[in-house]
């Protein structure tokens, strides 16, 4: 009986093959490739797209957001040459592109970032374009998902917290709080305890936001409206645009002439307010309310537009908590 010396070679070569994969000596979580993603960073990756935003735990009072957008992720890891902040010029390895930023009230900073994520997933590296240079900063990471993830990172006072960041479509949306109060602020309100004393509210469609690009850092001022107040006592006016704060208990005017003024404010009722000066452990209180039912709509609001422009806040640069203050 004759046999086929080279059905006999296929099936050796078959039962050899069956017997192990090129795969086989690769761990998936550290691949021997620079260029390959582990598994963990693979995941994360795929999870990461779109804007997110949060606070810091234990900090709802306080009107503070951090936020990221990844807008470019790469299919395998890619080489980056940067001028590093205190390393100096460096080839490093990213795996994406986007933003974060850092909002406080009515002021935003947006950095442009490169990113990488830690072989095992437990961390993310950004590069944050400060001018001509870029920053390091190291965050853990935990909990991701494509609805959000939570980062722990250190503040301006070397105090480290984790915060929670979910996915937003709209960053500048406004709270329940804060159109609970702007439905109020609308038209001229006088002072109960002096008559003569008016503010007068021409509140914005939507939250106006003016964008400026300051040595490739992209500064945001957020208002809700225009206020025009009246000293009746002194005989002077005052222009200021104003934003109503996310807990709907603050509202902050700014304007050139007037440093930036956040003060209380508590609705009574569809026709009057409170608003409150805080000085060390005393709160002053002026109650203003409406005679009639006396509403603007877009009246000389193109002068408060005109208005929102880093040359007139003074001391913007020294607002932020996480980014870094060149």
């Amino acid at each position: 009986m004759k046999t086929s010396y080279g059905i006999i070679i296929l099936l050796l070569i078959g039962s050899l093959l069956s017997g192990c994969t090129p795969y086989d000596n690769i761990d998936p979580d550290e691949p021997d490739d620079p260029n390959v993603y582990t598994v963990a960073q693979r995941t994360i990756l795929q999870a990461l797209s779109g804007t997110y935003e949060g606070e810091a735990e234990g900090e709802a009072d306080e009107d503070w957001t951090i936020g990221f957008i990844f807008t470019e992720k790469y299919d395998s890891p890619v080489q980056r040459f940067l001028n590093l902040d205190e390393e100096g010029q460096k080839t490093v390895t990213v795996h994406g592109k986007g933003q974060i930023y850092e909002s406080i009230a009515y002021i935003g900073f947006s950095f442009e970032i490169y990113f990488s994520i830690q072989e095992d997933g437990e961390g993310l590296i950004l590069y944050l374009r400060n001018g001509e240079e870029y920053f390091i900063r190291t965050c853990l990471l935990d909990d991701v998902s494509s609805s959000g993830f939570k980062v722990y990172m250190e503040d301006a006072a070397d105090v480290f917290s984790w915060i929670t960041l979910t996915k937003v479509t709209n960053p500048f949306s406004l709270t329940a709080a804060q159109e609970n109060v702007l439905e109020v602020l609308n038209g001229t309100f006088f002072n109960v305890q002096d008559n003569e004393d008016s503010f007068t509210f021409f509140p914005y469609d939507s939250p106006q936001v003016m964008e400026e690009n300051v040595d490739g850092i992209l500064i945001k001022l957020i208002s809700h409206g225009g206020a025009v107040l009246i000293d009746g006592d002194e005989g002077e006016t005052l222009e200021a645009n104003y934003y109503v704060w996310k807990n709907g208990e603050m509202i902050t005017f700014f304007s050139p002439d007037l440093d930036t003024a956040d003060l209380l404010i508590e609705i009574i009722s569809a026709t009057s307010f409170k608003i409150g000066l805080i000085e060390g452990d005393d709160i002053y209180w002026l109650t203003l309310s409406k005679e009639g039912n006396n509403t603007v709509t877009d009246v000389g609001m193109e002068k408060f537009t005109k208005r929102l422009s880093l040359e007139n806040i003074p001391g913007w640069q020294k607002t932020r908590r996480i980014l870094p203050v060149r």
